[in-house]
């Protein structure tokens, strides 16, 4: 015959929880110190230099020179990105200026729209999805 008792089962299922975590804990433990273990096993190898004290000199000499990076990178026998990125590292590389959209001359599709709501005899709410050439064709021929 079971007896019921409800801080048995409570004590029961907090034990449950704390040996479950208790044994995660314990084997991540376990496994870092065996992770740790083999890199105290590698010998720190020297860092391998990409770019001479000579080199980098060349490089910033070249640039500031006026040299594209283009032919600096033949020259030197490294990449375009290599050679930007070691530029920015010395502090030399002014970045080219983005060449920006020019404005055309001609209306927006908006302007389009209110000259439209004064020439034609019909409500313009639905040539919204219209394209700007279109709007510009009905424009010429309500115009006339």
């Amino acid at each position: 015959m079971s007896h019921f008792c409800p801080f048995y089962e409570k004590n029961a299922l907090q034990l449950h929880f704390l040996l479950y975590f208790s044994k995660k804990i314990l084997y991540n433990y376990i496994y870092q110190m065996k992770r740790n273990a083999s890199y105290k096993d590698v010998k720190m190898t020297a860092k391998n230099v990409n770019y001479s004290a000579e080199l980098t000199q060349k490089t910033v000499d070249l640039y500031q020179e006026g040299v594209a990076l283009e032919q600096i990178s033949e020259a030197i026998g490294k990449s375009v990105r290599s050679i930007r990125s070691k530029l920015v590292r010395e502090g030399v590389y002014v970045a080219q200026p983005k060449a920006k959209a020019k404005k055309s001359d001609e209306p927006t599709k908006k302007e389009i729209m209110l000259k439209l709501d004064e020439v034609v005899p019909f409500p313009t709410d639905g040539l919204m999805g219209a394209t700007k050439d279109c709007l510009l064709a009905i424009l010429k021929h309500y115009s006339d």
